[in-house]
């Protein structure tokens, strides 16, 4: 009889544990869809906001330890490698004399040229409150946040 209750017991936190997860992993792709849907929405804009990625040098590892984990923290970087490894070897001088107004030329000495790329980003952030089996048998955990981000090329208002 022992062994039944037991059985009964780990087979619920099995299903809890799946449902929680599944729980989790539905809210994820949600706010990612609402995030690509709000990068979209954007993106469709004649004058949106442009946003650029940051530049990044290193990682430091968080408190968990583990490298690229999300609670690592980025060290910016510098352009300047941008600059010398693409910029460059397209020589947008000559380019700048061959077609004036090239893309690539505007690159040139730019600080932040990943502002040129017309990009666009949008987030959705969502919280999920643990199942009640969860917080009485495991512990009493706060709502679990879930953040999906998205980026979306401008389109130039062409609709």
């Amino acid at each position: 009889m022992v062994e039944f209750v037991v059985t009964l017991v780990a087979v619920l936190v099995l299903i809890t544990a799946i449902l929680q997860i599944g729980q989790l992993g539905l809210l994820h792709s949600k706010t990612l869809h609402d995030a690509r849907d709000r990068a979209g929405a954007l993106s469709l804009l004649p004058n949106p906001t442009l946003a650029g990625p940051d530049y990044i040098s290193d990682w430091t590892p968080g408190e968990d330890g583990a490298v690229y984990s999300r609670d690592d923290r980025s060290r910016s970087g510098l352009s300047g490698g941008f600059e010398a490894g693409v910029v460059q070897p397209a020589h947008p001088q000559i380019l700048a004399d061959q077609l004036f107004g090239n893309p690539v030329s505007a690159l040139a000495g730019n600080p932040f040229p990943q502002l040129n790329f017309g990009l666009i980003q949008a987030q959705f952030t969502a919280t999920n409150a643990s199942l009640p089996v969860v917080r009485r048998l495991f512990y009493a955990a706060d709502p679990i946040e879930v953040e999906g981000r998205a980026w979306a090329t401008w389109t130039k208002g062409i609709y």
